[in-house]
This record gives structure tokens, C-alpha cells and sequence, in this order.
């Protein structure tokens, strides 16, 4: 009787249930979700004279996220567990942990308020668009270019945390070159997967009008 209702709420054209949103892939996503404070957290403490211990921490915790951004997707090919709610929770949980850390970046002072903006402001864009694809019924295919700004976006944030913690909270003017250098390169990245998924979702939305007339 419960399971009915909760149901519904995915049938609205947002999550399609074709089995279950309880599989092994999409709880290993959920961890990246769950992650999002703690890392918050952790590099912002980290930023104290004397408290780099917690940038190791938060260090350990981004490999095991990135680990398992790799995991819930090889399973879920691996084993056939994909999931309409997977391909939705999946890419939701990635942009909300890696914007996480780029919160914690310009909390600190370690990154620009407008390149956060950029970047939010892209994966709130294709969530939006990706809800509406959905509704419509448009297959939106992913993009390479998604890929690449998840990659390049990564190792940004790895690095900056990385040499802030290895400068025991602070960076020589070399360090501080090297994690603006890649933070420009991630912002860059970012842009061009904005123009990159404007031209999929025209290239869609042509495919859909040619087969409904």
C-alpha cells in the first residue's frame, strides 16, 4: 500500500520506475550525496593555520567519491541495473558534489565567485533541460563534453586541495599560478559543455519534429 504512492511521485515524467530505485549502483551514487557536507566542511576547516590535517581528510574523502562515480556506473552496465532513476540520480549527485567543493574553494578564498556561477549555473541549466527532455519524451543523449568537464572539473578541485595541503593551509606564488591555471582551464571546459548541450538538445529537438510530421 505504501509503495504506491511513493510510486507516483517517479511517474510524473521525472523518474520512470522500470524496476526499482534500490539497486547497488544508484545507493553508491547516494554516497556522493551524503558527502556533500562533510566535504564542505572539511576543506573549509582546513583552511586554519595548523589545520591541514582536516584538507588530507577531505583529500580521502574526494578519491572515495570519485571511486565511486566510476563504480555505480560499471555496475550498473556491469550487472544490468540500469535505472531510469539512475541516469537521472546519477548525473544530480555528480553536479552537486563537485559544485560542493567549489563552494568550499571560494568559501576559503582559493576561488573567484564568478567561475562557481558559471559552473552552477551549467548543471543547474542541463538538469533543468534534462527534466523538460524527459517530460517531452526527447531522448537527450549524454555528451562527451559532459565528460570531460566532470574530468578536467576533478582534478581542479583534487589539485587545489592537494597544494593548499601541502602548503599546510597556504601556496606559493608557483602553487597559486598552477591551481588559478586549472581553475581558468575547468572554467573554459565548463563553457564549452554549455555550447556543446545547446547543440544537442537543437539537434533533439529537430530528430523530434521530423518524426512527429
Amino acid at each position: 500500500m505504501l509503495v504506491k504512492p511513493f510510486s507516483r511521485l517517479f511517474d510524473k515524467g521525472l523518474i520512470a520506475l522500470t524496476d526499482t530505485i534500490f539497486t547497488w549502483p544508484n545507493l553508491i551514487t547516494v554516497t556522493r550525496i551524503v558527502a556533500v557536507l562533510p566535504v564542505i566542511w572539511l576543506v573549509h576547516a582546513g583552511s586554519g593555520e595548523g589545520q591541514s590535517h582536516y584538507l588530507w581528510v577531505a583529500l580521502a574523502l574526494m578519491v572515495l567519491c570519485e571511486v565511486s562515480d566510476w563504480l555505480d556506473g560499471y555496475l550498473a552496465r556491469r550487472m544490468g541495473w540500469v535505472s531510469s532513476s539512475g541516469k537521472v540520480l546519477d548525473p544530480m549527485a555528480d553536479s552537486l558534489y563537485r559544485i560542493s567543493v567549489f563552494v568550499a574553494l571560494v568559501a576559503n578564498g582559493w576561488m573567484p565567485l564568478w567561475m562557481l556561477l558559471i559552473m552552477a549555473a551549467r548543471d543547474l541549466g542541463i538538469s533543468e533541460v534534462r527534466l523538460l527532455a524527459q517530460r517531452a519524451r526527447i531522448t537527450l543523449a549524454a555528451r562527451s563534453s559532459g565528460k570531460v568537464k566532470a574530468a578536467v572539473q576533478g582534478v581542479a578541485q583534487f589539485v587545489a586541495v592537494l597544494l593548499y595541503a601541502i602548503g599546510g593551509g597556504s601556496v606559493s606564488n608557483d602553487m597559486s599560478f598552477a591551481i588559478n591555471a586549472l581553475l581558468y582551464v575547468a572554467t573554459a571546459v565548463t563553457l564549452w559543455s554549455i555550447i556543446d548541450y545547446a547543440q544537442g538538445v537543437s539537434e533533439a529537438l529537430r530528430q523530434n519534429s521530423a518524426v512527429q510530421s
